[in-house]
């Protein structure tokens, strides 16, 4: 199933957060990822599988952090996501959705 997570922070007291807690950050992180949850997951329902956080733990709290480049993961979190694949870029970087699909395009899990 495809789903697409946004999220933008729009108060200044958020941003100065985000900013103490990842000092190399620079500049806003455009984030996009595939994610495959464990088939063996007792819980039926997507929501109790999937979390909203996902996609930003996958970059700040379990990945390299390295921009431009297909990061690849497996069995992360306890085996809650069986595979994942993100690709991050500076968000200003970014001046079109067509730039956006062909991201998109590069994440191919087997």
């Amino acid at each position: 199933m495809d789903r697409l997570t946004k999220i933008f922070f729009v108060t200044d007291s958020a941003v100065r957060a985000i900013a103490r807690m990842h000092k190399d950050t620079r500049e806003p992180m455009f984030l996009l990822a595939q994610i495959r949850y464990s088939g063996n997951s007792p819980a039926k329902e997507v929501k109790a599988v999937c979390k909203e956080w996902d996609v930003w733990n996958l970059y700040f709290k379990w990945g390299e952090r390295r921009p431009e480049v297909i990061q690849e993961y497996e069995n992360i979190d306890g085996g809650r996501i069986e595979r994942a694949q993100l690709i991050s870029v500076p968000l200003f970087s970014i001046g079109s959705i067509e730039q956006v699909t062909a991201l998109s395009h590069g994440l191919k899990m087997p």
